[in-house]
């Protein structure tokens, strides 16, 4: 019985050791919450985000990192988790240098534990919301330059339709468009590379 009990314990400080460094080589800022809403485990990624160190933010309340979202969400572990079970929260946690970042936040809880624990994975989104906002500047300063030359594509595409008409009708002769060109192969080209280029040309004309 004493060695499976070592053994057992051998077994889950391993997959302790696992879930840690997982944890700490994550991407994203993760926080591991009591009942009582304080940080019993973080990673580096939550350091460099909140520019506080490990000891600072170990017992933290994690009220005091996450602050209302912009679009209403609720800064509360009972509520956010709430609100996450029904996807990905929207917030807001202000940075190593005091400015507001969007993050988004899941949650997932461990009741199998001896003590309650909440998992959070808050994600700064900063950088893909300031992308997606100059995308859609870039598409609406596209579309205003469209709308406002919009009547000059209009003129410039009718006269090309009427001339292509004229020229159809051997009104005009457009030296340009009477040109042909071919290539002469002496020597038909050899294996599948050869029959690919030649479908090309074919299809091309």
């Amino acid at each position: 019985l004493e060695e499976i009990v070592v053994e057992r314990t051998r077994e889950i400080a391993v997959s302790e050791l696992r879930y840690r460094g997982l944890v700490e080589r994550a991407p994203d800022c993760i926080f591991t919450v009591d009942h009582e809403q304080r940080v019993q485990l973080t990673n580096e990624a939550a350091e460099r985000l909140f520019g506080m160190k490990r000891e600072q933010l170990i017992g933290c309340e994690v009220g005091q990192l996450l602050t209302p979202a912009t679009d209403g969400g609720a800064g509360t572990l009972a509520e956010v988790v709430a609100r996450a079970a029904r996807g990905v929260v929207a917030m807001n946690v202000k940075g190593a240098k005091g400015e507001l970042i969007e993050v988004e936040v899941s949650v997932a809880a461990d009741a199998s534990a001896a003590e309650p624990l909440t998992t959070l994975i808050v994600r700064d989104v900063s950088e893909r919301k300031r992308g997606e906002a100059q995308m859609r500047v870039q598409s609406t300063a596209l579309g205003s330059a469209l709308k406002y030359y919009q009547v000059w594509l209009q003129r410039v595409g009718g006269v090309l339709i009427i001339l292509f008409g004229l020229y159809a009708l051997g009104v005009f002769k457009f030296a340009f468009l009477q040109q042909e060109q071919r290539v002469h192969l002496d020597r038909k080209p050899l294996g599948y590379l050869g029959t690919l280029v030649v479908g090309i040309a074919f299809g091309a004309g």
